[in-house]
């Protein structure tokens, strides 16, 4: 089906207020975290960001210091082609697994459909609470 591998997300929790966003991204550029997927929202006066990073410590601190709420949880990375059916057949495999998502977000490369090279990173990230292990043996190749 696809690649996938366990990873830790990490979730911020702050008041929402504009240029959020670019406060997130600035600190976490500044100390040299690179993010590799992310997904935020507002809601009722909160901002919720929920992030995969190459160095989840250090984007920690950086959250912490800036006294936003954090907590690390894990969650399957799974890399995908970019075509028409490759999220569809993800769904299908978690159903039939009988797997509850509490969450998923994922990224597109700018191929062009069905020419996606090895270094592409068409991610999705996806989040069963208490069933990672799970979750991961469902959408293995």
């Amino acid at each position: 089906m696809c690649k996938a591998t366990m990873t830790k997300a990490l979730t911020l929790e702050m008041q929402d207020k504009v240029g959020l966003f670019a406060d997130i991204t600035n600190a976490m550029a500044a100390a040299g975290v690179n993010i590799i997927s992310l997904c935020a929202y507002g809601m009722e006066g909160k901002a919720h960001c929920m992030m995969v990073t190459a160095d989840n410590a250090k984007a920690r601190r950086v959250a912490e210091g800036r006294g936003w709420k954090v907590s690390e949880h894990e969650v399957v990375l799974a890399t995908l082609k970019n075509e028409v059916g490759a999220a569809q057949k993800i769904a299908d495999a978690i159903k039939a697994a009988n797997i509850n998502l509490d969450y998923t977000y994922c990224t597109a490369c700018s191929c062009e459909e069905g020419t996606c090279s090895p270094e592409c990173l068409c991610q999705m990230v996806l989040y069963a609470k208490d069933q990672a292990e799970q979750l991961l043996q469902a959408v293995s190749v």
